[in-house]
């Protein structure tokens, strides 16, 4: 009976996980219906667990929720991901608040919502490293990527990580350069902005660039990242984990 409860469970995240992603691709916006039905869901099999004399571990799941709830919030709350994304991870700490991979040895601890999140970041570090590639080969080929800039260093280089310039606008990315006035200007890094937020835009403007080109940065579907992430938690465990095994 567990077995089933559990691979329940398992169908529920990967579904909710599966049509917020899709969303997530085509409009980065995802209703919070979602997260309220899937997690409803969830819910709904504790009553099942109880009724089949499966007992619950109370304390970790509220440890498991919890943790994971206060995580998210607080990287909605720095800018780091969306609200939806934060949803998802409380969605599926409800749903599958631990989980024990029976064919790992290495085990740290088995909140599900952690272990999402960290295998999550895993894959989105393709992105910025994807970028700092592309601005490199900008630079090697001599181009004048930072012209007009008056800039210390360090916020160059993470430009060149957090976004590129470009041309022309391109669908589901950010500005993230602003007028620093006297024809200059300078970076402004707010993650994952609405595409219609006023403030993502603000000073930043296309007359602000220099050469027609305005640097960008990616509107990450962050989901996509975390659906990723859950598939991998259910087949390895905690990837991070497993490379510092392995070292």
């Amino acid at each position: 009976m567990l077995l089933s409860i559990l691979f329940v469970r398992e169908i529920l995240c990967l579904a909710m996980l599966s049509i917020g992603s899709y969303y997530d691709l085509k409009t980065r916006e995802v209703n919070d219906r979602l997260w309220m039905v899937f997690g409803g869901a969830g819910l709904v099999l504790y009553a099942w667990e109880y009724a089949s004399g499966v007992t619950a571990d109370v304390q970790m799941i509220l440890v498991s929720v919890s943790l994971t709830a206060a995580i998210a919030i607080a990287l909605y709350r720095y800018g780091f991901f969306g609200g939806a994304d934060a949803k998802a991870l409380v969605a599926v700490s409800v749903i599958l608040p631990v989980y024990h991979l029976l064919m790992s040895s290495f085990y740290v601890h088995p909140l599900t919502g952690i272990t999402v999140l960290t295998n999550a970041v895993l894959f989105a570090l393709v992105v910025p490293l994807y970028n700092a590639l592309s601005n490199l080969i900008k630079v090697a080929r001599g181009e004048r990527i930072f012209e007009g800039f008056d800039e210390p260093t360090w916020k160059k280089i993470l430009a060149c990580f957090v976004g590129t310039p470009s041309s022309r606008p391109i669908r589901h990315h950010l500005v993230i350069e602003c007028s620093a006035g006297e024809g200059k200007k300078r970076f402004s890094f707010r993650l994952n902005c609405d595409e219609d937020d006023s403030d993502s835009k603000g000073s930043c403007c296309a007359e602000s660039s220099v050469g027609g080109r305005t640097w960008l940065s990616q509107n990450l579907p962050f989901l996509v990242f975390i659906l990723a992430g859950f598939l991998v938690t259910m087949l390895f465990g905690d990837m991070l984990l497993l490379m510092l095994q392995h070292q």
